[in-house]
């Protein structure tokens, strides 16, 4: 298995270009068909598949991954998205726990009415 950690950002997008080109030569793509299909330029295209680009945004990434039809390799990704539940500070369950401490302290947090000024 392969330690990505040993690797800096520019060799890991040089490695994601790499793969790519692979995948747009089995697709049987020229740069300039993705470019026309993505709307993406075929220098940064290019420059991705040949490591020069030592940066690419994750939307072109995404983008370029649909028309090689690899898109579908983004669910892994979903495994290290994990679904959190509901964070205790919510603005509903922190009011509800400052209303809790209030009430253990003896002080009246009730909501103002309308009328409350009009005395």
């Amino acid at each position: 298995m392969v330690d990505f950690y040993e690797y800096s950002t520019p060799e890991l997008v040089r490695l994601l270009g790499n793969r790519f080109k692979e995948y747009r030569i089995r697709c049987n793509l020229t740069q300039k068909d993705v470019s026309e299909q993505s709307g993406i330029g075929l220098t940064t295209i290019h420059k991705f598949e040949n490591g020069i680009a030592g940066n690419i945004l994750l939307s072109t990434f995404i983008v370029l991954l649909k028309v090689v039809g690899q898109i579908s390799g983004l669910e892994e990704f979903d495994y290290y998205l994990i679904k959190l539940g509901n964070s205790p500070y919510s603005s509903a369950e922190l009011e509800m726990s400052y209303y809790e401490l209030a009430t253990m302290a003896g002080i009246n947090m009730m909501p103002f009415s309308s009328n409350s000024y009009n005395t």
